[in-house]
């Protein structure tokens, strides 16, 4: 989607267009990164994924959306979804001396995703 935003804008001199086009890579990544299942975009201590979570932060509080410029609810998820992986993973990476210590966290175990889908089970019955 980016992409294909990305070369229209190009073609028709959009620049609002191209900012859409950058907002969704920014957040896809973002996405990538909080539900990541392989070693190559986890965090761990040498990682340069916390540095663009935090970034992630400093963005959503940043920007202004829509017509209005106001505040609105998904950057506040955003916000507290993204500090609460930064905190975690840094306790879990920098804690070794009460437990054998971790290389790196998956942040896909802190999804709900799974919960979502018992309790949809569940109620569906």
């Amino acid at each position: 989607m980016s992409s294909a935003l990305q070369f229209h804008a190009q073609n028709v001199d959009d620049s609002s267009t191209i900012t859409i086009s950058w907002f969704i890579r920014f957040i896809s990544k973002w996405f990538k990164i909080i539900s990541t299942r392989t070693p190559k975009l986890t965090l761990g201590k040498s990682s340069k994924t916390l540095n663009f979570l935090e970034e992630v932060v400093l963005m959503m509080q940043e920007i202004k959306v829509g017509n209005s410029r106001s505040w609105k609810s998904f950057q506040t998820e955003i916000i507290i979804s993204t500090i609460s992986i930064i905190k975690l993973s840094k306790y879990l990476l920098d804690n070794e001396r009460e437990r054998e210590g971790f290389e790196f966290v998956l942040t896909l175990r802190f999804m709900q995703d799974c919960l979502e889908n018992y309790f949809l089970f569940v109620l569906s019955m």
